[in-house]
């Protein structure tokens, strides 16, 4: 646990939990809405969801040059900033929305992730000495797994107790319950960006 006792380390950590919940919160509740909302089928789901991921699997490398470049201050909090606004505009989205407004809305999302987790990732690190590289990696890798697990229990359940509420309280059908379920479930997403934006504007790039 010695990393912990470096302070940027310990941001980073933070910055990423949070990041990886915002993630989570596409790759799960993502596609529910396009099947379960939208009445869309499993195939076009997975075909609306793929320019996203194509996005953030090219932009691993491009980021890694933009962090040797500007350092991960400035990307953190672009590209939190980015990951915020689509979050809250999927927040708002209804049964009405193109299809081809949510992909365009989950491809800028996955830009934004992406030049945000590499930079955080290889900035935590490089707070560490040598010896403790090791320590700090699997630190990392063990955060992205609890923190995916918790943020989909967590998403899951905001979107179910908020599909139940607007059930009980205004009847109607499933596909509208679904929607106001899955919008409360994003907005508590970008809420955590939030977090993790002001957490970035105390990050210095050394």
């Amino acid at each position: 646990m010695r990393p912990f006792t470096f302070k940027l380390f310990t941001m980073g950590v933070f910055i990423l939990t949070l990041t990886m919940m915002a993630m989570f919160s596409s790759m799960i509740l993502l596609p529910m809405f396009l099947q379960d909302g939208l009445q869309v089928s499993p195939l076009k789901a997975g075909l609306i969801m793929l320019p996203g991921g194509a996005i953030m699997g090219i932009m691993s490398p491009i980021s890694g040059r933009l962090f040797d470049e500007f350092g991960a201050k400035w990307l953190a909090r672009i590209g939190s900033g980015i990951v915020v606004c689509m979050l809250f505009i999927f927040s708002t989205v209804d049964s009405d929305v193109a299809l081809t407004t949510i992909i365009v809305i989950h491809s800028i999302m996955m830009f934004g992730i992406s030049i945000l987790m590499m930079p955080i990732m290889t900035m935590s690190l490089n707070q560490l000495p040598k010896e403790l590289y090791s320590h700090g990696s699997a630190i990392l890798n063990t955060v992205q797994q609890v923190s995916g697990a918790i943020g989909t229990a967590l998403l899951i359940t905001i979107m179910s107790k908020k599909q139940e509420a607007f059930l009980a309280s205004h009847g109607g059908s499933n596909e509208v319950a679904m929607t106001v379920g899955v919008n409360g479930a994003f907005l508590f997403a970008a809420i955590a960006i939030i977090v993790a934006f002001i957490i970035s504007l105390f990050l210095k790039d050394k």
